[in-house]
Protein backbone atom coordinates (compact mmCIF):
# COMPACT_ATOMS: atom_id res chain seq x y z
CA UNK A 1 0.00 0.00 0.00
CA UNK A 2 1.05 3.40 -1.02
CA UNK A 3 0.70 6.28 1.87
CA UNK A 4 -1.64 8.89 0.70
CA UNK A 5 0.43 12.52 0.01
CA UNK A 6 -0.44 15.52 1.58
CA UNK A 7 -1.72 16.66 -2.03
CA UNK A 8 -4.04 13.75 -2.41
CA UNK A 9 -5.55 14.20 0.88
CA UNK A 10 -6.60 17.72 0.35
CA UNK A 11 -7.68 17.41 -3.09
CA UNK A 12 -10.19 14.88 -1.53
CA UNK A 13 -10.97 17.04 1.27
CA UNK A 14 -11.49 19.70 -1.43
CA UNK A 15 -14.23 17.08 -2.98
CA UNK A 16 -16.21 16.83 0.31
CA UNK A 17 -16.12 20.09 0.85
CA UNK A 18 -17.45 20.94 -2.46
CA UNK A 19 -19.88 17.82 -2.57
CA UNK A 20 -20.92 19.55 0.76
CA UNK A 21 -21.57 23.01 -1.11
CA UNK A 22 -22.96 21.76 -3.91
CA UNK A 23 -25.77 20.27 -1.79
CA UNK A 24 -26.71 23.16 -0.13
CA UNK A 25 -26.95 25.39 -3.52
CA UNK A 26 -28.64 22.63 -5.52
CA UNK A 27 -32.54 21.88 -3.81
CA UNK A 28 -34.03 19.03 -3.23
CA UNK A 29 -36.69 18.06 -5.23
CA UNK A 30 -40.00 19.45 -3.23
CA UNK A 31 -42.98 17.82 -1.99
CA UNK A 32 -46.25 19.30 -1.76
CA UNK A 33 -49.76 18.21 -0.86
CA UNK A 34 -53.66 19.23 -1.52
CA UNK A 35 -55.61 20.07 2.13
CA UNK A 36 -59.23 20.87 1.46
CA UNK A 37 -61.02 23.48 3.04
CA UNK A 38 -64.47 23.06 4.16
CA UNK A 39 -66.86 25.39 5.28
CA UNK A 40 -70.61 24.49 6.40
CA UNK A 41 -73.32 26.68 6.63
CA UNK A 42 -76.25 25.80 8.99
CA UNK A 43 -79.86 26.51 8.59
CA UNK A 44 -80.82 29.30 10.43
CA UNK A 45 -83.67 31.72 11.20
CA UNK A 46 -84.42 34.60 13.65
CA UNK A 47 -87.31 36.70 14.26
CA UNK A 48 -87.22 39.79 16.22
CA UNK A 49 -89.76 42.78 17.08
CA UNK A 50 -89.69 45.18 20.20
CA UNK A 51 -88.32 44.03 23.67
CA UNK A 52 -91.85 44.11 25.55
CA UNK A 53 -94.08 44.09 22.53
CA UNK A 54 -97.46 44.56 23.78
CA UNK A 55 -100.53 44.56 21.23
CA UNK A 56 -103.55 46.56 22.73
CA UNK A 57 -107.16 46.42 21.62
CA UNK A 58 -109.59 49.17 23.55
CA UNK A 59 -113.03 49.10 23.05
CA UNK A 60 -117.15 49.59 24.72
CA UNK A 61 -119.28 47.04 24.41
CA UNK A 62 -120.61 46.92 20.28
CA UNK A 63 -117.06 49.01 19.53
CA UNK A 64 -114.83 47.48 17.32
CA UNK A 65 -110.95 47.60 18.52
CA UNK A 66 -108.12 46.84 16.37
CA UNK A 67 -104.38 46.42 16.72
CA UNK A 68 -101.31 45.69 14.65
CA UNK A 69 -97.78 44.16 15.56
CA UNK A 70 -95.08 43.66 13.02
CA UNK A 71 -92.59 41.26 13.25
CA UNK A 72 -89.07 41.06 11.07
CA UNK A 73 -87.77 37.62 10.02
CA UNK A 74 -84.78 36.32 8.73
CA UNK A 75 -84.02 33.02 7.18
CA UNK A 76 -81.41 31.50 4.84
CA UNK A 77 -83.60 28.21 4.06
CA UNK A 78 -87.52 28.11 3.28
CA UNK A 79 -89.37 28.88 5.99
CA UNK A 80 -92.72 28.69 7.81
CA UNK A 81 -94.38 31.37 10.57
CA UNK A 82 -97.17 29.70 12.36
CA UNK A 83 -98.89 31.43 15.37
CA UNK A 84 -99.73 30.11 19.13
CA UNK A 85 -102.50 31.03 20.83
CA UNK A 86 -104.47 27.82 22.11
CA UNK A 87 -105.82 30.21 25.11
CA UNK A 88 -108.59 33.04 24.83
CA UNK A 89 -107.56 36.15 26.52
CA UNK A 90 -109.24 35.69 30.06
CA UNK A 91 -109.33 38.28 32.83
CA UNK A 92 -107.21 37.79 36.21
CA UNK A 93 -109.89 35.20 37.39
CA UNK A 94 -110.05 33.27 34.25
CA UNK A 95 -112.61 35.13 32.89
CA UNK A 96 -112.63 34.87 29.16
CA UNK A 97 -113.18 37.06 26.46
CA UNK A 98 -116.89 36.45 24.85
CA UNK A 99 -115.93 36.87 21.24
CA UNK A 100 -112.89 35.56 19.53
CA UNK A 101 -110.29 37.66 18.81
CA UNK A 102 -109.39 37.70 15.16
CA UNK A 103 -105.87 37.96 13.53
CA UNK A 104 -104.76 38.24 9.60
CA UNK A 105 -101.34 38.51 8.06
CA UNK A 106 -99.88 37.64 5.00
CA UNK A 107 -103.56 37.03 3.04
CA UNK A 108 -104.55 34.49 6.39
CA UNK A 109 -106.66 34.95 8.87
CA UNK A 110 -106.98 33.16 12.25
CA UNK A 111 -108.41 33.67 15.46
CA UNK A 112 -106.94 33.51 19.22
CA UNK A 113 -107.48 30.97 21.36
CA UNK A 114 -107.73 28.22 18.68
CA UNK A 115 -105.97 24.68 19.90
CA UNK A 116 -103.27 23.99 16.82
CA UNK A 117 -100.55 25.51 15.68
CA UNK A 118 -102.04 28.20 12.91
CA UNK A 119 -99.46 28.99 9.79
CA UNK A 120 -99.41 32.74 8.82
CA UNK A 121 -96.84 32.90 6.62
CA UNK A 122 -94.39 30.53 4.60
CA UNK A 123 -91.20 31.62 1.85
CA UNK A 124 -87.74 31.18 0.26
CA UNK A 125 -84.87 32.39 2.26
CA UNK A 126 -84.90 35.81 2.87
CA UNK A 127 -81.26 36.78 2.31
CA UNK A 128 -79.85 39.20 4.81
CA UNK A 129 -81.97 42.50 4.69
CA UNK A 130 -85.77 39.49 6.03
CA UNK A 131 -88.89 40.44 5.40
CA UNK A 132 -91.47 42.03 7.79
CA UNK A 133 -94.67 40.19 8.43
CA UNK A 134 -97.71 42.49 10.26
CA UNK A 135 -100.50 40.95 11.96
CA UNK A 136 -103.85 42.95 12.17
CA UNK A 137 -105.57 41.90 15.36
CA UNK A 138 -109.31 42.64 15.78
CA UNK A 139 -111.93 42.37 18.69
CA UNK A 140 -115.63 43.29 18.70
CA UNK A 141 -116.51 44.25 22.40
CA UNK A 142 -119.92 42.78 23.80
CA UNK A 143 -121.63 43.98 26.77
CA UNK A 144 -121.30 40.41 27.94
CA UNK A 145 -117.78 41.03 28.84
CA UNK A 146 -116.80 42.41 31.99
CA UNK A 147 -114.98 45.67 32.54
CA UNK A 148 -111.25 44.49 32.72
CA UNK A 149 -107.65 43.76 31.38
CA UNK A 150 -108.12 40.48 29.58
CA UNK A 151 -104.66 38.87 28.59
CA UNK A 152 -103.50 35.89 26.50
CA UNK A 153 -99.71 34.94 25.35
CA UNK A 154 -99.29 34.74 21.78
CA UNK A 155 -96.30 32.29 20.43
CA UNK A 156 -94.60 33.09 16.62
CA UNK A 157 -92.87 29.99 15.75
CA UNK A 158 -90.20 30.17 12.73
CA UNK A 159 -89.26 27.21 11.62
CA UNK A 160 -88.51 24.91 8.52
CA UNK A 161 -91.79 23.89 6.71
CA UNK A 162 -93.13 20.56 6.94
Amino acid sequence: MRPVSSRSRSFVIVLLSLGVSLGAVVPSPASASTVRLRVTVKEAAEITFPSGQEVTLQARPGERAQGSLSVQLRSNAPWVLRLAADRRPVLPGETPLVNLVQWQASGRQGTVGQASLQDVASGQPTGESGVTITFAFEYTASYDDAPGDYAADIDLVLAAPL
